[in-house]
């Protein structure tokens, strides 16, 4: 199939099944407790075969990303997978990929993209050293906390403007 027509495929998926967000994400490093948002794109739904074309379809586009298989709650559920590009470098990597097949959440993946390039461009050379090696990343602007505000404000609001545009 043609590469285009496949693309657009995922982003009629991305914008129906998926999710273009931040989350909070909470972890430990030497004995110091922190959190930090963490962008992600994912796709979660039940047919194989939908799951199948999408890891194929990005792994054709060296789009970095992890499947998970959820287990079931009830038996009388179907078998869920979540397909997530999490982290600044693979969203870095994704939202170029996708960005021209994404309609729906369009302003959403422009509004991620702002918040990756913003904290890439800052993490270079500004790394904090971390006792036991390693570093911390510099934390975040307040230009770069209101992105994070506006990603979720559009998340909770959903496509309101093309809503408008359509009617």
């Amino acid at each position: 199939m043609d590469e285009k027509i496949e693309l657009a495929w995922l982003g009629g998926i991305i914008d129906g099944e998926g999710s273009i967000g931040v989350f909070l994400h909470a972890q430990v490093k030497d004995g110091v407790r922190f959190t930090t948002w963490r962008p992600n794109i994912q796709i979660t739904n039940t047919h194989p075969r939908i799951i199948d074309r999408c890891c194929t379809i990005l792994t054709r586009q060296n789009v970095e990303f992890s499947a998970h298989v959820r287990s079931r709650v009830n038996d009388h559920w179907k078998q869920t997978t979540d397909i997530a590009m999490m982290g600044l470098r693979r969203c870095e990597r994704a939202i170029p990929v996708l960005r021209p097949y994404v309609y729906a959440k369009a302003r959403n993946l422009e509004l991620l993209d702002q918040l990756v390039q913003s904290r890439l461009r800052r993490m270079r050379g500004k790394r904090q050293p971390r006792l036991g090696g390693g570093s911390i990343l510099p934390p975040f602007s307040a230009e770069e906390l209101a992105l994070v505000a506006a990603i979720q404000e559009a998340n909770r609001l959903g496509p309101v403007d093309q809503a408008e545009e359509i009617v």
